[in-house]
């Protein structure tokens, strides 16, 4: 598992084995997150920055059931990804979810953020 930037935080998702693949997502201090697929370490896919300024990723926590993703920025901001039901417990798509005062439209939210927010994680 490597990064050309520092990685700053890592969790482990707990999904059952054989039935997904769990990962290994880092937090890098230019505020992507990584997944590394735990089998054999390889880049599975990152999440863009969450704002147009991108601040480090200091901590990460999974859900019990691999659905929602916590990321604790630099700049004090708490962001949750949330894999939305597909019906298809093979793909699935990390949503970003808006802090409550932005649910229309955030100038904070950078469209990188908005255009990754449909990286595709076909692990777990």
């Amino acid at each position: 598992m490597r990064s050309a930037t520092q990685i700053l935080s890592l969790c482990y998702t707990s999904a059952p084995e054989g039935v997904h693949v769990n990962v290994i997502i880092g937090g890098l201090a230019n505020g992507k997150i990584m997944f590394w697929s735990s089998w054999d370490l390889s880049e599975v896919c990152e999440l863009s920055c969450p704002t147009e300024e991108c601040n480090p990723v200091l901590s990460l926590a999974v859900s019990s059931c691999s659905t929602k993703l916590y990321a604790g920025y630099s700049n004090q901001q708490v962001v949750t990804w949330v894999k939305p039901e597909t019906g298809d417990e093979e793909t699935g798509d990390y949503v970003l979810v808006p802090p409550p005062n932005t649910l229309h439209h955030s100038p904070q939210l950078s469209d990188k953020a908005a255009q990754s927010t449909t990286s595709v994680l076909k692990y777990f």
